[in-house]
């Protein structure tokens, strides 16, 4: 029973309603992602996405944005969801930000599934190295 929500009790409440949404999404061939959120003492919100799976790739809005405006800095539509290593981790790119300005390539480290943001510029020096 929860009495007052704190960031541990949000976070392992939104673990959970994501857990249970997969097997919603196994059965319908999308995948949920959790978005941001906020709580107070006594609510609770955060947003939750719903994204095709297609050929094993998760189409979020950010994938559509990485089609839709990448081509302007010199990426190819084929990058999306190409693997590169840095600093000895693997990463495999995912999308694109419009709003992030410094760091708007998203990209996803394979062992942890954690996303971590790139620049352009390091984007491009890894996939061609």
């Amino acid at each position: 029973m929860i009495n007052k929500f704190d960031q541990k009790t949000c976070k392992e409440l939104k673990d959970a309603v994501m857990r249970a949404l997969g097997s919603v999404g196994d059965q319908y061939g999308v995948k949920f992602l959790d978005k941001s959120g906020n709580f107070t003492d006594s609510t609770m919100s955060f947003r939750i996405e719903a994204a095709i799976i297609r050929d094993g790739q998760v189409l979020s809005r950010e994938a559509e944005d990485f089609k839709n405006y990448t081509y302007r800095h010199g990426l190819k539509e084929s990058d999306l969801f190409r693997e590169f290593v840095c600093d000895g981790k693997t990463f495999k790119l995912v999308g694109y930000s419009t709003r992030a300005r410094k760091f708007p390539m998203i990209a996803r480290e394979v062992a942890t599934d954690e996303e971590y943001t790139f620049s352009i510029a390091s984007i491009k020096y890894h996939l061609d190295n």
